[in-house]
């Protein structure tokens, strides 16, 4: 039975399966195909069909194909889409095939669908092919084949290229490094357009490639693409390459940047960084009593906080502690004035002990110190707890701050109200190293609605509680 409209038929499917010959061909430039395995598609293929299940010797069925010859072109990359298409010729049973298309998947992934018509057996058949598998010298996958009729068979193929002996490519003798997780990374000499020494990486897709990301505050910041123990590092608009590999300990290789810059790098798989903070205060009345038994009535500000952290330090820097090695903490109203604290500061400290305990008396006051409690006990993992208070008095005149506050300072003589601020930076130095946690903070404001007379004094009753920590879509 001859098939009407063929030419119909004929033009249908080469839009479907050579999307850019029909859609705007005249607008995209197309480009050589030149990665696997669509180079290795190229070329003459013998071609097997097996029915599944095999049909019976029936009207409704038609014969398998067989006696297949299919040459491929080389493949084209329609860019606007990544889809690789090209044409097919051969012969079926003999009789040469008409109208021969095949294309890729999105991206230029696989399957390759492949179409072509024949008149072997008699009729006009559509022949559709879904190429799972292409080696360089095998390949395999389904196809269905039918006329208008309902007349139709499916099952597998497989098919050779002759020459190449039928045999696929050997798989990889190792499966590629798996690195997903959260990486400490140290470049010598250090490289400013890295801007974060501290990334989580995504799980690779199945081409080897993911994502790299600061670990504080979720931007992506490079890409990777990994193949069994390599691993190329890249950062946005390429402007710094780390090449390498992966071993059980870690990754190291070399990089280079667009500026010219060169040197070694190396990055060892860490817990994530962790930050919680907590901190309360309130504007008071109080009374005052004097060595003379003479009582005065206040108006204070008083509270206190603590925060607690975590981050991963390299272990080289933790090797070159000593005694004239400093840290600090900068956290908002938390600075020290921005001076580092010396390890000396703890009397009790000696070179190679892994704890330090320190007390700073802020703004001259020691009846209000700020402590600082540090441990690296644990691998590459740096522990610190700091706790503070803060005194103000606001009434019957005003004095100077002593202690600490953070934050809630700011906030105390604002309206009611509960908010969310993010973007606050941490900054962290240790020894040689230094490095910068994004923050975010719930802060409410609960503020009385007039006034209060206490012991003589009128004043504005308030608290702010705030409480700080890595905001969880960034961890």
């Amino acid at each position: 039975m001859k098939r009407i409209c063929a030419g119909f038929v004929l033009g249908l499917l080469a839009c479907v399966f050579a999307p850019s010959v029909c859609c705007g061909a005249a607008d995209t430039v197309v480009k050589a195909a030149d990665s696997t395995p669509f180079s290795a598609l190229a070329g003459t293929w013998n071609v097997v069909y097996t029915p599944v299940p095999p049909p019976p010797p029936t009207t409704n069925n038609i014969p398998p194909p067989d006696n297949i010859t299919l040459t491929f072109s080389a493949g084209m990359t329609n860019p606007d889409n990544g889809i690789v298409f090209g044409t097919v010729t051969g012969v079926d049973g003999g009789v040469a095939i008409h109208n021969g298309n095949w294309d890729s998947a999105a991206g230029g992934a696989l399957p390759v669908a492949i179409s072509y018509i024949s008149s072997s057996v008699g009729t006009l058949e559509n022949i559709f092919l879904s190429a799972t598998t292409v080696g360089e010298s095998t390949m395999s996958g389904t196809y269905f084949s039918g006329d208008l009729v309902s007349k139709n068979n499916s099952g597998t193929f497989t098919a050779t290229k002759p020459g190449g002996g039928g045999k696929p490519p050997p798989p990889p003798t190792t499966k590629s490094a798996n690195v997903k997780g959260t990486w400490l990374f140290e470049l010598k000499p250090d490289d400013s357009i890295l801007t974060a020494n501290i990334l989580n990486f995504s799980s690779a897709d199945a081409l080897g490639n993911g994502t790299a990301a600061d670990s504080t505050s979720g931007a992506a910041i490079a890409t990777y693409s990994v193949s069994n123990a390599q691993i190329t590092i890249t950062t946005s608009g390429s402007s710094l390459t780390l090449t390498g590999s992966v071993t059980k300990d870690g990754m190291s290789g070399s990089y280079s940047d667009n500026a010219g810059g060169s040197g070694t790098w190396s990055a060892v798989q860490v817990t994530p960084p962790k930050f919680l903070g907590t901190e309360s205060l309130g504007r008071i009345a109080a009374t005052q009593t004097a060595a003379d038994k003479t009582k005065t009535a206040l108006i204070l500000d008083e509270g206190k906080f603590s925060i607690s952290l975590t981050v991963p330090v390299p272990a080289d820097v933790v090797a070159t502690l000593n005694g004239q090695s400093t840290f600090n903490v900068v956290f908002g109203g938390l600075s020290n004035n921005n001076a580092p604290i010396s390890f000396s500061d703890d009397s009790s400290y000696a070179a190679g002990a892994t704890t330090l305990n320190v007390k700073e008396a802020v703004n001259g006051s020691g009846g209000f110190p700020t402590l600082y409690s540090l441990s690296w006990s644990g691998k590459n993992t740096l522990k610190i707890k700091v706790t503070g208070s803060y005194y103000r008095q606001i009434l019957p005149f005003t004095q100077d701050a002593l202690g600490v506050s953070p934050q809630a300072a700011s906030y105390i003589e604002g309206s009611s109200e509960s908010t969310t601020l993010f973007d606050q930076k941490c900054v962290i130095t240790f020894g040689a190293y230094k490095t910068t946690l994004d923050l975010g903070s719930v802060i409410v404001v609960q503020t009385a609605s007039g006034t209060v007379l206490k012991n003589g004094l009128t004043y504005t009753p308030s608290k702010v509680s705030i409480g700080t920590t890595i905001p969880k879509a960034s961890k």
